[in-house]
């Protein structure tokens, strides 16, 4: 159990970090396409080709990403549920990349990246819930702590304070 809450700390943080990767390559392709809009022909310049390419590089940056947690969670075994999801986003993270490689930063690619975008977020959200049941199930708060902090040693653990009888009105 402890381990089962230790890998979902982990690709908790793994998720978030790819989420703001994966926000900024979209941000980026919506800024590309209008770029390209914008041009007298409507169509990708070399430097326009070039900043694709580079777009299509952070992609498979985060597809990398993606492909080092779904083997995590194949070789733990007991988040199979997770391992479906990150397949069709692993899938999703490749279409797109494929697609920013040709500079086809139009809306189907936006789309696509948005969709990413979201099953990031519910993911997330998912090993929040996973989390919360382990507390919600009787470990107690300070065995959670110690968990948490050692999951997120940076900033986040500041969040969480340990609330005894007698620290509580403190």
């Amino acid at each position: 159990e402890e381990e089962l809450e230790r890998l979902l700390a982990q690709l908790q943080s793994r998720c978030e970090k790819m989420l703001a990767m994966q926000i900024a390559v979209r941000d980026n392709t919506v800024s590309l396409d209008k770029t390209i809009l914008s041009n007298p022909d409507k169509k990708a310049t070399r430097a326009d080709d070039q900043k694709a390419l580079e777009l299509s590089d952070r992609e498979d940056d985060i597809l990398k990403e993606a492909t080092k947690a779904l083997t995590l969670i194949e070789s733990e075994g007991s988040a199979v549920a997770f391992a479906e999801v990150f397949k069709q986003v692993v899938g999703d993270m490749q279409t797109a990349s494929g697609r920013l490689r040709r500079a086809d930063v139009g809306q189907v690619t936006v789309s696509i990246e948005n969709d990413i975008i979201d099953s990031l977020k519910e993911m997330i959200e998912a090993f929040k819930k996973e989390v919360e049941k382990s507390v919600d199930m009787g470990m107690p708060a300070d065995m959670f702590a110690t968990r948490f902090y050692a999951a997120y040693p940076g900033p986040a653990a500041a969040m969480v304070r340990v609330y005894t009888p007698e620290n509580f009105l403190s």
